[in-house]
């Protein structure tokens, strides 16, 4: 499967028992997915797991090697 070109809305959790949030996921051109959280979420941190979905089909995962309090918008 070939990693998508633009970004794409999923949902996203972090947590086990977390409900899934809204995301935006894009891969840079290195191959690593870079997720933008719809709105700001707490206490996401280095180190944890995230998994992607597609309604209820898990489409990605990963582990968090850096987390961005917040993205400028330029």
């Amino acid at each position: 499967m070939d990693a998508p070109k633009e970004e794409y809305a999923v949902t996203v959790k972090t947590r086990y028992n977390a409900k899934p949030v809204p995301a935006f996921v894009s891969v840079k051109e290195d191959g690593t997915v870079l997720v933008r959280f719809a709105a700001p979420e707490r206490a996401v941190a280095t180190g944890q797991a995230v998994v992607l979905y597609d309604g209820e089909l898990v489409v990605g995962g990963g582990t968090i090697t850096k987390a961005i309090k917040r993205m400028r918008s330029d």
